[in-house]
């Protein structure tokens, strides 16, 4: 899981202008799927790799981004 956090944080701003608001699910250093129904986000990526451990993470919004 370390590298999936370590993924989310090095990409926060790239994810933001992709994602922004959405859900994000990651399996090492993949986002393997998005959505705003964090269910379902989480189900998509443990049908894909079901063994695997999922990182879900919520991408904020621009406004809430301090730098």
């Amino acid at each position: 899981m370390k590298d999936a956090l370590e993924y989310f944080r090095v990409n926060l701003a790239e994810m933001i202008s992709k994602y922004e608001g959405e859900y994000v699910a990651i399996i090492e250093d993949k986002i393997i799927s998005h959505g705003k129904d964090v269910k379902k986000v989480y189900q998509e990526a443990k049908d894909k790799f079901p063994k695997k451990i999922v990182f879900l993470g919520q991408v904020p919004g621009k406004e809430a981004l301090i730098l």
